[in-house]
């Protein structure tokens, strides 16, 4: 069955145009990164799984960093995931529910790290959002201990 794509957002991609079909046979889409670069082919089942989700500038940001093998980046990038990916197991309680990461944040990991130091993370810390009902941002999140962090849960609901 074909899904049209068209003017849908992955990540840093919007989708153009279709753009013919891959060696496999899936359609293959022309999309335009958020970092302006020039347009590029992806397949429908790279977009949808989020395999792809840009031009390649995130690889790069990530590399020019020098943090992308941290713990510390690893939970910004776990963050991003469950905000933003649906094929992650626990997306339903995060993006799915609308909890977003502020666009600070999002859009400058160096932001987040400093944030993180400069709140007095260290290795082995979770982060907490205080009201759980709100997003990821300076503003509402803290770093706990892992006794703490599980204080800090929405009610179950009882079947």
């Amino acid at each position: 069955m074909f899904i049209d794509l068209t003017g849908q957002q992955f990540n840093k991609l919007q989708v153009l145009r279709r753009d013919g079909i891959t060696s496999s046979g899936a359609a293959k889409w022309l999309c335009q990164c958020e970092c302006g670069s020039s347009p590029v082919a992806v397949s429908s089942h790279k977009l949808r799984r989020g395999h792809t989700r840009s031009c390649g500038c995130l690889r790069i940001a990530k590399l020019r960093h020098g943090q992308s093998n941290t713990p510390l980046y690893m939970k910004w990038r776990s963050i991003i995931d469950r905000c933003e990916n649906p094929c992650r197991w626990n997306y339903a309680n995060y993006g799915g529910r609308g909890i977003t990461m502020c666009s600070e944040w999002r859009n400058n990991v160096d932001s987040f790290l400093a944030w993180a130091h400069d709140s007095g993370y260290v290795l082995g810390m979770w982060i907490d959002r205080i009201d759980n009902n709100q997003g990821y941002s300076p503003s509402n999140c803290r770093f706990v201990d892992a006794k703490q962090s599980a204080k800090n849960r929405r009610p179950r609901r009882r079947r």
